[in-house]
């Protein structure tokens, strides 16, 4: 049987310029299955499939996740969550993604504060009479963050915000974790989700960030 070439164009959502603009959502990707065999396509380009078909079964899936990559660092979350970008100034930019339980944030700031600062100020913020501040922990692919818990509770309901700063040469890196809970539970099940996909697909993309490293684990060995 002569080899034909099954070209597919998905254009219906292609974006009008291709240019890096930090307000966009991310792109949703898809999954094209052809009796039974998965190929990645995307709206904003087209996908070149080679192989024999005679009346292929085919069926679109949409990603259940997609991929965050501004600011210098990577990771996948949930495609249901909801999108917000804030680029006041190259120098004060976040990125707000909300879900029904959970709300991830991260921004960079000019301001040069510590962890405990930035727990502070998230606390001023709520009122530090309604704030119980603790230490945690964030493994974010193999690497290990120290961060802060503030478990906030307001008009007789409770709710949790993560903090952790990244390494930065200048200024602030902050990623929050926001966990309204629920039925009385430590953790919601939209947290477990998007923790888990967060941890095992981070990518700190700083070019500087093995140096800051290195030379704070000298520092801890002395």
């Amino acid at each position: 049987m002569k080899s034909t070439i099954l070209l597919i164009t998905l254009s219906l959502f292609a974006l009008t310029s291709l240019a890096v603009d930090e307000t966009i959502e991310p792109e949703l990707k898809y999954k094209l299955i052809i009796n039974g065999k998965e190929y990645a396509v995307s709206t904003v380009t087209s996908t070149l499939i080679e192989g024999d078909f005679s009346n292929p079964t085919i069926r679109l899936v949409s990603e259940k996740y997609r991929l965050f990559d501004y600011g210098k660092i990577q990771f996948k979350y949930p495609a249901r969550m909801t999108w917000e970008a804030d680029l006041r100034d190259e120098k004060s930019r976040s990125w707000t993604l909300t879900g029904n339980d959970v709300t991830v944030m991260y921004a960079i700031t000019p301001h040069d504060m510590s962890l405990d600062e930035w727990a502070d100020n998230f606390a001023d913020r709520f009122g530090k009479e309604r704030v119980l501040i603790t230490q945690t922990k964030l493994m974010l692919s193999g690497k290990e963050y120290e961060g802060r818990n503030l478990l906030v509770k307001m008009f007789g309901e409770s709710m949790r915000l993560e903090v952790y700063t990244l390494p930065t040469e200048s200024g602030s890196r902050v990623l929050t974790i926001q966990d309204g809970r629920q039925d009385k539970r430590a953790k919601s099940l939209e947290y477990e989700t998007v923790v888990n996909m967060l941890s095992h697909s981070f990518v700190d993309k700083m070019k500087f960030n093995q140096r800051i490293q290195s030379i704070a684990d000298s520092d801890r060995s002395e």
